[in-house]
């Protein structure tokens, strides 16, 4: 009964990490494709009003900044992709470990004089105790690999996240300071210029 619902555990956290692995790759997708949505957007903006030059000059930094989105999100991709190929290098090697780790205890220690013959004996195990100390290095090797790309994706993400919100707030912030984008008409006085006071002139009698 005990053994059952273990096993029921173990399946049931197998699902969660396959949903939650699934779920975090979506996010990683969607968050690129909405930057690059957003600076195609902008783009179009720019386009259809009088002066696209002036536009896309007060539109840089939002253009940038969902630009930015669209690159750490493939730099967070990439960096996930080779976690799970570093975790896979681990588990594969410490099962190679742990098989070779039953296979060495099968196996008795040879104890006899000269030693020479002891070591002819051992020959195997001794081949198998190389092998399993090799696996171990490298499971130990792709553990490390494994955290620190870890760290990376979620680096990425995060710089790929302060780009596509940073695209989403420059313009409001444009428009709430006052701004504009497009240049004011010829002959009128530009946002936060203000005409000058003519001074009155008197009648010559």
């Amino acid at each position: 009964m005990v053994t059952n619902d273990r096993s029921e555990i173990a399946h049931l956290i197998r699902d969660l990490r396959s949903e939650a692995a699934s779920y975090n790759r979506q996010w990683h997708v969607w968050l690129g494709l909405a930057s690059g949505g957003g600076a195609v957007a902008i783009l179009s903006f720019a386009a259809n009003l009088p002066d696209p030059d002036f536009a896309l000059r007060r539109l840089l930094p939002t253009l940038v900044a969902f630009t930015s989105g669209i690159v750490f999100s493939g730099f967070a991709l990439f960096a996930a992709s080779r976690r799970i190929s570093s975790l896979e290098g681990h588990h594969a090697a410490a099962f190679t470990r742990g098989e070779l780790d039953d296979a060495i205890k099968k196996i008795p220690i040879m104890m006899s004089a000269p030693a020479s013959l002891a070591y002819e004996h051992n020959a195997a195990r001794n081949r198998l105790t190389k092998e399993r100390e090799q696996s171990h290095q490298e499971a130990e090797a792709e553990w490390k690999f494994h955290l620190k790309w870890k760290a990376a994706s979620r680096l990425f993400i995060g710089l790929a996240v302060v780009g596509f919100v940073a695209g989403l707030v420059l313009p409001l912030v444009h428009i709430g300071t006052g701004g504009n984008f497009a240049p004011p008409p010829s002959g009128e006085v530009a946002t936060g210029d203000s005409p000058s006071p003519r001074t009155p002139t008197k009648k010559v009698q």
